[in-house]
């Protein structure tokens, strides 16, 4: 390899650089981001009432802010008595998702309060919110809730309902409102989701239900030991578990193997996580082997250490095609850490974990049943994890472990990622990263190509293709700063990407053997490309295309 600097010494060139804006409709960019049964309405574009006033930002803030921290960088603030953020559904729906910032407690920990919602115009019912989850107060660590400890950070949280009386069709209004009932000093309203849920699952064919081993919905007893020994019988015959409507608590790790595990929907099986014993405080499922799918798993935790409940929303692995579908985690660390072979996980939504929404790895030692080996993910929804939206994880064991190998990331939405990257890939063998949608990290960069510091296998091939990427990098700058960064000597190409918006860099080029193909970045703060001067390997730039660019700017 040879020595490279931001001007001369890497083969090729950037085809085009344009000086007018480039304007291009977001319909014209292709099958990007999941497929999602919700519709996502954000606050900004809402019609506001009262007074409510719109926070944005137009660069890069010094510090976390909750603009930072925002999808599409705004939000609405109601702060006063009939204030109000409203919007005009554009399809029937009966559930509704509130991404919401109220304040802290004054000395930590959180508040409860409420937030109503009205159907055209009339009051429908008041929304139950909490910043409990929410506010940590320091830079890097997520563990200090206590705001004596320095600058604030995390913000929001997700609260979701069922809305009550009848279904709302489409074409009416949706208004959120600040009345005399709603006593917390503001709402930050990030967005709402508006779903139409439909009716329960019933129970499968060949399956066990939990409730015949003692586990009782909605009672607030731990189910753990019903759930054991539900499994242990479904692991002997043969059989399916079946996790009936209603909200079932767990607080040990629930372990299971080879057996199928089913609920009755995402908005009806509720697993209600709450920390296991001291010293470790565990309370993860543990799957390997199986499938499961249609139900939603909830973790109360407020921060990244253990007695807080920091614990994975599920491990899964194995060597025999397992599969994870329509399973929703709120909270967690990760909220799905999935190895193995031939696995998929899809149609799923990791929503506020307190690390990865969805890693895939090949785990930190040489394990069969964690080999790394043709993991899918496909289609899923992550919003505010406090580390990578998706990462592929390849860790190689102190020189012992294998690389992982043909893994494919696609057709996925990440946004708002509250520490990392939207994408990370470190390490790896033929992946590829393929028509997702990343919008918002608030601290590094959209995606990120490289490897796991010292503890990484290299990132031997990799296609990034086709992805889009919205203001697409934050406010740290040590791991690369831009839509697309490609570090550590990895092996890459990428190809046909479009970068919009960047409040850094369009794409960042560091030590890396990389092509560059037919990639759109438009209205970039800083340079389309960049080079760093220290960089190393070799690299191809063909048919990309840089437009936009503030006065002074170079391609």
């Amino acid at each position: 390899m040879r020595e490279m600097s931001h001007t001369t010494g890497w083969i090729g060139r950037v085809a085009a650089i344009a000086v007018s804006m480039l304007w291009m409709p977001l319909s014209s960019l292709g099958n990007v981001g999941a497929v999602v049964p919700f519709t996502t309405y954000e606050a900004e574009l809402g019609s506001l009432g009262g007074g409510a006033q719109v926070l944005s930002m137009t660069n890069l803030p010094s510090a976390p802010t909750v603009e930072l921290e925002s999808s599409g960088r705004a939000c609405v603030e109601l702060n006063d008595v009939g204030e109000s953020v409203t919007w005009t559904n554009t399809a029937d729906c009966n559930a509704i998702v509130v991404r919401v910032s109220i304040p802290d407690s004054p000395t930590g920990g959180g508040i409860t309060n409420t937030l109503n919602l009205y159907v055209n115009g009339v009051f429908r019912q008041s929304i139950a919110v909490n910043s409990l989850y929410t506010w940590i107060y320091e830079v890097t660590k997520f563990t200090n809730n206590n705001p004596s400890a320095g600058t604030p950070k995390r913000f929001y949280d997700m609260h979701r309902a069922f809305i009550v009386s009848n279904t709302v069709t489409a074409g009416s209004t949706i208004m959120l409102r600040k009345d005399a009932a709603n006593t917390a000093d503001y709402y930050r309203i990030d967005l709402i989701q508006l779903e139409n849920v439909g009716s329960p699952i019933s129970q499968p064919a060949n399956t066990l239900n939990v409730t015949n081993y003692g586990a009782k919905a909605n009672d607030q007893n731990d189910d753990s030991t019903a759930f054991k020994n539900c499994i242990a019988a479904c692991e002997s015959q043969g059989k399916g578990m079946w996790i009936p409507a209603g909200e079932f608590r767990t607080k040990e790790i629930i372990s299971a193997e080879g057996i199928n595990i089913y609920g009755a929907g995402m908005w009806y099986t509720t697993i209600h996580r709450v920390n296991g014993a001291a010293p470790n405080y565990r309370h993860k499922w543990d799957l390997t082997d199986c499938t499961i799918q249609d139900l939603y798993i909830n973790i109360p935790q407020k921060s990244k250490q253990k007695i807080d409940g920091h614990d994975y929303g599920m491990t899964i692995q194995g060597t025999s095609s397992w599969r994870v579908e329509r399973v929703w985690v709120h909270h967690g660390g990760a909220a799905f850490w999935c190895s193995g072979k031939d696995g998929t996980i899809k149609d799923c939504r990791s929503t506020e974990s307190w690390a990865d929404g969805i890693n895939l790895n090949n785990s930190g030692s040489v394990q069969t049943t964690h080999r790394g080996l043709r993991l899918t993910c496909t289609n899923n929804y992550i919003i505010g994890p406090c580390d990578d939206g998706i990462a592929l994880n390849a860790q190689n064991g102190s020189g012992t472990n294998w690389n992982m190998i043909d893994t494919k990331i696609r057709n996925n939405t990440s946004i708002a990622v509250n520490w990392a990257n939207g994408i990370r890939i470190a390490g790896g063998r033929n992946s590829l990263v393929m028509h997702n949608l990343i919008t918002d990290p608030t601290d590094s960069n959209g995606i990120r190509v490289g490897e796991f510091g010292g503890d990484g296998n290299p990132c031997e091939s990799v296609l990034v293709c086709s992805n889009l990427v919205l203001r697409g990098c934050g406010i740290r700058t040590l791991y690369g700063h831009g839509g697309i960064a490609v570090t550590d000597d990895a092996t890459a190409e990428i190809r046909a990407n479009t970068i919009l918006d960047s409040p850094g860099l369009g794409v960042d080029v560091q030590s890396c053997n990389a092509t560059f193909i037919a990639n759109v970045i438009t209205r970039p703060y800083s340079n389309g490309f960049l080079v760093k001067a220290s960089s190393i390997g070799t690299g191809i730039f063909t048919s990309n295309v840089v437009s936009g660019l503030r006065s002074g700017q170079v391609g």
